[in-house]
């Protein structure tokens, strides 16, 4: 089976990576390319490069095309166009992208056998941003919120990565929902078996999300510095892009500088992945994420594999994957108090952190393997390919 996987990949294949998109593009690619009846391309669009490249890589071939500036102003054709060129070359049994946007966009023109995952929910995100946006950046919210409209109208069948897009959705498509979770690589589940000795480091929180306002940066360094109040050497890390909304950042960094324990105590790791970011996980006691906005992200999942227990935010999907008082505990958007009244729940009840980290370890098991994912991926792609074959795709 020719299989053609777009969506956003790292530049070196396993360095740093700006989003969770991106984690499960290679986590994806990694499964897919380890089957023995499968031929792997992936297909990605990288700005600011002058012309295309075809990389040889472990399994699969990986094939970079220009993504230029501008493009949103022609509803991303200048983008689509090229990678849908791409597939008439590779000409691929079927077509998997990852999230709404110009990689979706060519799927569906290709003609071919298409399926979307859903990794994020654009006219939601749209709705929060437009309350703080410029003018310019509403624009480009608003013809987003359009284009994703205009893609989910066409398409035929979508991975719901979390059943809370279906209901999100099905007004607006006639589109088969096929529920199948991010799949996360078998090192996150080695973390498990590396518990924390408590009395040998300080109390450590980790989250991993980009820094923009839809993750409430904000709110988390608030919370952090009551936590570190009450329990003096705590350390926050948090990983991920730190240059995706440049004045939300510094409004964060000056927030940090303003803490009675000092900027030393919160460490901005910047984008990591594999690895690098398991490790993370593994100096972690606790897991935080204060989104206002979120689809099924990849750092609950991740979180749950390590072992790891999460206080997070009832944002979008979030609920669907956190069991509030089993692997972790849930508070509303915003909520300060809550977030550090759980927290500190946890940090201080060593047996009730671990036995929550175990209950998602379990649950992560069954939902989250690779080889689980990649198994029920496969199996989609042959029925979209039988379908297209007897003409009822």
């Amino acid at each position: 089976m020719r299989v053609a996987l777009l969506g956003p990949f790292p530049d070196d294949v396993r360095g740093g990576l700006a989003g969770g998109v991106d984690r499960v593009v290679l986590a994806l690619a990694d499964g897919l390319a380890a089957r023995p009846d499968v031929e792997l391309h992936v297909v990605t669009a990288v700005p600011g490069l002058a012309a295309g490249q075809t990389v040889l890589c472990t399994g699969f071939t990986l094939h970079r095309v220009p993504h230029r500036r501008g493009d949103r102003l022609l509803f991303h054709q200048p983008l689509a166009w090229p990678i849908r060129r791409k597939l008439d070359a590779i000409a691929p049994d079927v077509v998997h992208a990852q999230m709404i946007g110009p990689h979706a966009d060519a799927a569906l023109q290709s003609g071919r056998p298409a399926v979307i995952s859903l990794h994020g929910v654009v006219f939601r995100e749209a709705a929060l941003a437009l309350a703080h946006s410029s003018l310019a950046d509403r624009a480009r919210w608003l013809l987003d919120a359009w284009y994703e409209r205009w893609i989910i109208r066409r398409a035929t069948d979508l991975i719901a990565t979390s059943p809370y897009v279906i209901p999100e959705y099905r007004a607006f498509t006639r589109a088969r929902f096929h529920e199948i979770d991010n799949p996360i690589p078998d090192f996150f589940f080695e973390v498990s078996g590396r518990d924390r000795v408590a009395h040998a480091r300080p109390p450590t929180l980790l989250c991993v999300a980009r820094v923009i306002p839809r993750k409430d940066i904000l709110t988390l360094i608030e919370v952090f510095g009551r936590v570190a109040a009450a329990l003096p050497g705590a350390v926050l890390e948090i990983a991920g892009q730190t240059d995706a909304d440049p004045a939300y950042t510094a409004a964060c960094i000056e927030a940090v500088q303003r803490l009675a324990t000092g900027s030393d105590s919160v460490r901005f790791l910047g984008n990591i992945g594999g690895q690098a970011l398991a490790e993370c996980y593994a100096r972690a006691d606790v897991v935080l994420l204060t989104s206002r906005q979120e689809t099924a992200p990849l750092v609950v999942s991740e979180a749950m594999a390590a072992g790891r227990p999460l206080v997070a935010t009832r944002a979008g999907g979030v609920p669907l994957m956190v069991r509030d008082g089993v692997t972790g505990f849930l508070t509303e958007p915003g909520d300060v108090a809550g977030l550090t009244q759980a927290t500190l729940a946890l940090l201080t009840q060593p047996d009730r952190c671990r036995a929550f980290g175990q209950a998602g370890r379990v649950a992560a098991e069954q939902r989250f393997r690779l080889a689980t994912i990649v198994d029920r991926t496969m199996a989609l792609y042959a029925d979209m390919i039988a379908r297209a074959a007897d003409g009822s795709g």
